[in-house]
């Protein structure tokens, strides 16, 4: 599946967007709420105008939303692995039912050396 196709990457972005736009407003209330301001569009824009560090407050929907995007990325790609993991036999069982060696213990291969080495002498 291509990752643009992916619903939990959606999600997760939506999700990480909304919070974002709570954090923007909550850090946005408080500010004001310490200077005594309304909660308007003209204190919106005095306190990006006397404080610098808004502008990059004002990023952190898009931040938000990019990185639990990649978060919902990881999920979906991580559950996919799982779930082929489930599917598919393990690997020595696998190796097992394709080999045509019989699989014997090492007193076997011993025993069959020591019988091949007293046979040709």
């Amino acid at each position: 599946m291509a990752w643009y196709k992916n619903r939990t990457m959606y999600l997760s972005a939506f999700f990480g967007g909304i919070l974002g736009v709570i954090f923007l407003i909550t850090g946005l209330w408080l500010e004001m709420q310490r200077q005594n301001l309304p909660f308007s569009y003209w204190s919106y824009l005095y306190l990006h105008k006397t404080h610098y560090l808004f502008y990059l407050l004002d990023v952190a929907p898009l931040g938000f939303g990019i990185l639990f995007g990649l978060v919902g990325l990881q999920r979906s790609l991580y559950s996919m692995i799982s779930q082929n993991k489930k599917e598919q036999p393990s690997m020595p069982s696998l190796i097992r039912s394709l080999s045509p060696i019989k699989t014997a213990s090492l007193f076997d291969v011993t025993m069959q050396y020591w019988t091949d080495l007293t046979q040709s002498l």
